[in-house]
């Protein structure tokens, strides 16, 4: 069956609640995917090769025929491709596909935030346009995919294989990058799968490209990216409270720079592992929210800024593209709070020293950790700590994990052994013998008299 004819006919989109023009075959029911405004032509019938000699139509065709026949292949429903291949060859759009590319503005979503679904249609129809255009006498396909940010191109090699095919490739990806940045005024990425062939169908090479593109995450925006068989999330489980810890220690130090360190350690971390944008975020809220249920617990003023410090920070890292991005955020948290921590809000390093015994009683302390975390030297330290509190460091440690060790004895059934190891105590038998020494009664006589 040979088309020559393509009837339009006006009716509302559901998506956008207007009259839009709708394009079908003549002598088929086929109706595409993506509405085009024709305003005023509806019911008329014209041919093919008007289409072609007047470039507002033709612009309008090939956004709709470009849209369904890279729907068709990227969805692996070839039999919408075959049906349509009369029209593609009478339109001049029939293209080998040897590559599957996916273009996209980085901060699409924040462009788009208070903004309707006109102003994201234009913003991708604009970029579909423009990189049209930079895509000048390459022979390829366009179209955007609805319901999401993504542009999809499809390149026909032309008959390279192997190396010039890759070579051929990285050249078109990066000249797409370099010339809509500058075409657009916002950043854009470029991804791309393997080549297609009989083993790499076209839906397998869009969803490696999908994959590459989630590299802009940790990467960083306005790159060219490959997909490559080894590419995937490892999220390597990380010590959360390690990681804490080791904040919490610099800030009682008020040591910004050792922060800081702490964070640069941690996010280089995530990008050896390639780590997903949800688990990235679910970390550093957990480390944000920890390390402030610290901070608030030091004696220092404007508690409530520190909270809303808090709020907005945690806010932030939701709406946040990029790996980077959020690791700058954290840092402005941290040195948002430093500024409040000012020593002069403080009663001493013992408060900072206190705060950190009653958190950390579960952690190897001795006096060369506390005094270092108390901004103190030893010496210094051990005398201040046994005039201020009447009794020594070692013995007020030793009570406040037998404390806790009352409290899991009571509220738990964890045995004696795990509630040595969970606060502290490295040895049961000395755990013991301290415990009947401050209580009165081994562990196991105190669980029975507090059942009783």
């Amino acid at each position: 069956m040979k088309v020559e004819r393509i009837n339009t006919s006006r009716d509302v989109c559901p998506y956008i609640g207007e009259e839009v023009l709708y394009i079908t075959e003549t002598d088929t029911d086929s109706t595409h995917l993506e509405p085009v405004d024709f305003t005023g032509l509806e019911g008329v019938s014209f041919s093919t090769e008007g289409i072609k000699n007047n470039p507002y139509f033709m612009d309008t065709v090939m956004d709709v025929m470009s849209i369904e026949f890279i729907y068709a292949l990227i969805s692996g429903q070839v039999h919408r491709y075959s049906a349509m291949s009369e029209i593609y060859q009478l339109l001049g759009l029939a293209i080998n596909p040897g590559a599957v590319f996916i273009i996209a503005y980085d901060d699409f979503w924040k462009l788009s935030e208070d903004r309707g679904l006109k102003f994201r249609l234009e913003m991708k129809k604009n970029l579909c346009t423009k990189s049209r255009k930079v895509l000048g006498d390459y022979k390829a396909l366009v179209g955007s995919i609805r319901d999401t940010d993504r542009v999809v191109m499809m390149l026909d090699l032309e008959g390279r294989t192997g190396e010039d095919a890759d070579a051929f490739i990285a050249k078109v990806g990066n000249q797409l990058v370099r010339e809509l940045i500058l075409a657009t005024g916002h950043s854009v990425s470029v991804s791309v799968g393997h080549p297609i062939s009989n083993l790499n169908t076209p839906m397998f090479a869009y969803e490696q490209a999908l994959k590459a593109m989630s590299l802009t995450f940790g990467k960083g925006r306005g790159q060219f990216f490959v997909y490559q068989d080894e590419m995937g999330e490892h999220n390597a489980e990380l010590n959360l409270e390690t990681i804490v810890h080791n904040i919490v220690v610099e800030v009682g130090l008020m040591n910004i720079e050792g922060i800081h360190v702490v964070i640069q350690n941690l996010f280089d971390r995530f990008r050896e592992d390639m780590s997903s944008s949800a688990y990235v975020r679910s970390t550093v809220v957990m480390m944000l929210s920890e390390s402030t249920n610290y901070i608030m617990r030091l004696p220092i003023e404007s508690k409530n800024r520190v909270a809303s410090y808090l709020f907005d920070t945690l806010n932030s890292t939701f709406v946040q593209t990029t790996l980077g991005d959020i690791e700058k955020v954290c840092r402005e948290f941290y040195d948002k709070v430093m500024e409040l921590m000012d020593r002069r809000h403080l009663t001493s390093g013992m408060d900072v020293a206190l705060t950190y015994i009653h958190k950390y009683y579960m952690y190897p302390i001795n006096l060369d950790k506390i005094a270092y975390v108390s901004g103190y030297n030893k010496s210094y330290f051990s005398r201040l700590f046994k005039e201020k509190m009447g009794i020594s460091f070692v013995d007020y440690l030793n009570g406040v994990r037998l404390e806790n060790a009352k409290r899991m004895l009571r509220e738990t059934k964890l045995s004696v052994l795990e509630i040595c190891e969970k606060v502290g105590y490295q040895n049961l038998s000395y755990f013991s013998v301290s415990f009947k020494r401050i209580v009165g009664m081994t562990p196991s006589a105190y669980r029975k008299s507090q059942e009783a």
